[in-house]
């Protein structure tokens, strides 16, 4: 991790710049703001090593991070840049880390606490909606569906409501 005099909070109009943030009110991410922890990375740092119990929903503000399974040598790596969010999101258990998230380039997170999530639901309501929509995407991804051809998509549910009749 490095030098902590790098790491800056960030501000209401920081946060406000990324789509993540931009749909909620002032008050809304001055909330954020004041309970975000912030995290500074250099190329090569490990921000969460595999076997981490998932504890915190982070969001990259600067830089990239990334993610792949250990001991899966073909499977994806997980990437994210400034603006998106990992980690643990809300309504949306998650066991632990299989594998290690490490950054790439400089790097500066913010991080909260999983405790803090529900209250955050209730705070920032559309950067909970988000989130929900980046629960499905990343099951999505971790599940293969986006492997599969979007024109296939229909032709599954097709089928897969058939044989439910």
């Amino acid at each position: 991790m490095s030098d902590s005099s790098s790491c800056v909070r960030p501000t209401v109009e920081e946060l406000a710049l990324f789509p993540l943030f931009a749909d909620d009110d002032r008050a809304a991410l001055q909330w954020l703001a004041d309970h975000f922890e912030v995290r500074c990375f250099e190329a090569g740092d490990v921000l969460i090593q595999e076997g981490d119990p998932a504890v915190e929903f982070f969001v990259v503000l600067e830089g990239e991070i990334h993610y792949r399974m250990t001991g899966d040598a073909y499977g994806s790596v997980f990437v994210r840049v400034a603006g998106q969010p990992s980690g643990v999101l809300p309504f949306f258990p998650d066991e632990g880390c299989s594998g290690p998230w490490v950054a790439v380039r400089s790097s500066r997170v913010v991080v909260m606490p999983a405790a803090e999530l529900r209250e955050l639901v209730y705070r920032v309501p559309n950067l909970a909606q988000k989130l929900v929509a980046e629960m499905t995407d990343r099951t999505r991804e971790t599940t293969g569906w986006l492997s599969v051809p979007k024109k296939c998509w229909r032709w599954q549910a097709f089928c897969w409501t058939s044989t439910r009749a």
